[in-house]
């Protein structure tokens, strides 16, 4: 199982499952996305792609912390 962010481009999602950028570009476009390097890939459009390869994905877990938590 894999963690990744809630978003990542199509580069980052790349690198982390393993997959070639032309491969994951060539899927994306069987499924009617035409996306690029810089792309931005949202969390289940990712999860759906990655099925395809065997691949299974897991949301990396937000800290919950808002911007009044930080400034003082």
């Amino acid at each position: 199982m894999i963690q990744i962010d809630e978003t990542l481009t199509l580069k980052e999602f790349s690198e982390k499952i393993g997959i070639p950028l032309s491969t994951l570009m060539a899927e994306f476009m069987k499924n009617g996305i035409m996306v690029n390097l810089n792309s931005q890939i949202d969390f289940d459009t990712a999860a759906l792609i990655a099925e395809t390869f065997e691949v299974t994905l897991e949301k990396k877990q937000s800290l919950n912390v808002s911007v009044s938590d930080i400034v003082l």
